[in-house]
């Protein structure tokens, strides 16, 4: 119940924010060798604002393709060869379009170790689309034709989304000579007022057309169809022809420019894949819930948009997943990291009895687990912020912020946890031994047993707790003690007396074994050991010490220095001998008198009666 009432304290002051539900997307990357098969793979990238995908392609290439689907927000935006951001120009073999980029080694002149793309985030479009240079409900890119005073500025151009289609050098006759011009075809997807900050100073005369593309039920002028088929869906076009001249040859394979002919007829249908959870957490995609380590084939009629995959973890929704793109077989990612923390008490030591708890995903709580040699780990964490709370004794004694984001956390926890000992001692200083205390403040309990004149805590909140000091079946002590931060040594100063009894015969000898009881302010009872004697903690006062079995008693006056007495046996047997002796002593001191000798007389008591 105080576990409970401690987690509920901690959720209801605790906000804890989700990281941002992660995007990946589907990229098909497809490379061509020399005398064997294309060969496609798909691949799922993550969007964090931003992403680059990086492609070695085999020596023997001949030629690339990385394309996403068109319902694909993200699309590249830029390529880097061997490290160098190029403009793509199509008389090079290289050309970045809308959803693809196209890379024509034999073109290209040598196979690049490295190419690096980027993407961006642009406005996703259904799979078969019209475009037209008239209307339509967005800009989908512009045709730009330049003429330009040189070549030069052409390098300005990287990190812009276009391509060069055509570039030949025109000499103009003048009457005081020739002049060279530069004339240009570009397709890009940038706005046209970028291209001229760029071409500043150099650009002569530009034109620019706008491509507008909209739904083939809404287009009434339909110039040209793009087509870009999305792995493992049935799409079905009858009736198309493919773009000639520059503009068709901009688009190799898939995706496809299209001349529309007038039986033309676009059917898209479901789309079909399999979907593989490798695990830890449970992921429900489409409606269907796919456990960890199976796969399940699904299909959708859904061709634009995401594909939405939510994970749990123990029945808690961990995150929702939004996978852009279509592929035969999709391997859902698994964003699965452990949180290590390192807990030390108030004097950096570390802790080993307390309990961590992880909270986090809105309040549900995620972990609980123990403090062991001062570490602690929480394992399968998903993505987001979350608290770790350390507490001792029904008591939060320390807590941190961590967030997860894409590798395993460390942390270390500083504590209000307490290393002490406490001392018993008598009045006059004397360390007492033998005890055992316990303490309690109503929620916890802490016990420890005195070892070399001390009793050792670890790991204690600070805090007021009542002790109870008790040696065998007797508490010698009781109180309260303030526990606090920076102090290590306590003594509770005893109101009693240590007092020593010894049980001995009439010749000295001591008597083992022997009950020894005390009647007064405390009453107790103990056995003499083999040396006849006997201790005994006792409060200041007067008491009667009594041996039962030997029936002897006396009074002892207790002060705070304590006190020490001895009770003589004399056997009865004794005191008839004892009493012959007398006689005997009683008629030689008369013989000694009447010879004029002094002599002392030893008088033996001895019991009653």
């Amino acid at each position: 119940m105080r576990l409970t009432l401690l987690l509920l304290a901690l959720l209801a002051t605790v906000a804890v924010a989700l990281a941002e539900p992660p995007k990946l997307f589907v990229a098909e990357v497809v490379v061509w060798r020399a005398g064997k098969a294309p060969v496609s793979q798909f691949l799922l990238l993550e969007w964090r604002n931003g992403c680059k995908l990086e492609v070695r392609p085999p020596e023997d290439s001949a030629a690339l393709l990385v394309r996403v689907d068109a319902s694909t927000p993200f699309k590249p935006s830029g390529l880097a060869i061997d490290g160098s951001e190029v403009v793509p120009r199509a008389s090079e073999g290289v050309v970045l379009i809308e959803d693809f980029v196209w890379v024509n080694f034999t073109r290209l002149g040598f196979v690049p170790k490295v190419l690096a793309l980027r993407f961006a985030e642009y406005p996703a479009k259904p799979p078969v689309y019209a475009l037209s240079d008239r209307e339509g409900e967005r800009v989908w890119g512009y045709l730009v034709s330049a003429l330009l005073r040189n070549a030069s500025p052409l390098d300005s151009l990287a990190r812009l989304k276009l391509t060069v289609l055509t570039e030949e050098a025109l000499t103009v006759p003048l009457a005081a000579g020739g002049v060279t011009l530069w004339s240009l075809t570009l397709l890009t997807a940038e706005p046209p007022q970028l291209l001229l900050d760029r071409l500043r100073g150099v650009v002569v005369e530009l034109k620019v057309v706008p491509l507008y593309y909209s739904e083939l039920k809404k287009a009434s002028s339909v110039v040209y169809v793009y087509a870009n088929k999305p792995a493992s869906c049935q799409v079905e076009l009858d009736g198309y022809a493919k773009v000639e001249g520059v503009l068709g040859q901009a688009f190799p394979g898939n995706p496809a420019l299209l001349r529309p002919l007038p039986n033309f007829r676009a059917a898209v249908r479901a789309c079909g894949f399999e979907v593989e959870n490798p695990g830890p957490y449970d992921y429900v995609v489409e409606g269907r819930r796919v456990a960890p380590g199976r796969s399940a084939s699904l299909s959708t009629l859904y061709l634009s948009g995401a594909i939405a995959a939510a994970a749990y973890r123990k029945g808690v929704l961990v995150y929702n997943l939004s996978v852009y793109g279509y592929a035969p077989k999709v391997k859902l990612p698994a964003y699965s990291y452990n949180v290590h923390v390192s807990v030390t008490d108030a004097g950096g030591e570390p802790v080993s009895r307390a309990t961590a708890l992880l909270v986090g995903a809105g309040g549900a709580l995620r972990e609980l687990t123990s403090v062991v040699d001062g570490l602690c780990a929480f394992e399968n964490v998903p993505p987001g912020e979350y608290i770790v709370s350390i507490a001792a004794g029904g008591k939060e004694v320390g807590r941190t912020r961590v967030r997860v984001e894409q590798e395993d956390v460390h942390a270390t926890l500083n504590t209000s946890l307490l290393d002490f000992e406490i001392a018993v001692v008598y009045p006059n200083g004397g360390r007492v031994t033998g005890y055992a205390i316990t303490l309690e403040d109503g929620e916890a309990r802490y016990v420890s047993c005195e070892a070399g004149g001390k009793a050792f805590f670890e790991d204690v909140p600070a805090g007021r707790y009542s002790y109870a000091v008790r040696k065998g079946n007797l508490t010698i002590a009781e109180g309260i003690i303030n526990v606090e931060v920076g102090r290590k040594n306590y003594v509770i100063v005893l109101n009693l007396s240590r007092v020593f009894v010894k049980v001995v015969d009439v010749l000295g000898r001591p008597i083992p074994n022997t009950r020894v009881e005390v009647r007064g302010p405390v009453t107790a009872a103990v056995k003499t050991d083999s040396s006849g004697s006997a201790a005994l903690d006792l409060k200041p006062g007067t008491y009667e010490v009594v041996a039962p079995e030997l029936r002897l008693r006396t009074l002892i006056e207790v002060r705070s220095t304590g006190a020490q007495v001895t009770l003589v046996h004399v056997p009865r047997e004794t005191c008839l001998v004892a009493a012959g002796a007398l006689v005997t002593t009683a008629l030689a001191a008369i013989a000694l008198r009447k010879r004029g000798s002094a002599v002392e007389v030893l008088e033996l008591e001895g019991e009653e009666g």
